[in-house]
């Protein structure tokens, strides 16, 4: 990924969050220290998700 923090979008941002298991073929979901798995998917439009619902999650907690 090019250019700086600040010309990154939310989705480049969760991007980050996200890696590919080459092994099990999978999309892992981290959460934001990077070292916790959130889930494995299929897709990393799926895995992408997971991080948008738990983001929301710890947002609702900190309410």
């Amino acid at each position: 990924m090019s250019g700086t923090i600040d010309n990154m979008t939310f989705s480049d941002w969760v991007d980050c969050y996200i890696t590919y298991d080459k092994d099990t073929k999978e999309y892992i979901a981290w959460d934001e220290t990077q070292i916790y798995e959130i889930a494995r998917y299929k897709t990393k439009e799926e895995a992408r998700q997971a991080i948008y619902n738990y983001i929301e999650c710890l947002n609702m907690v900190e309410k």
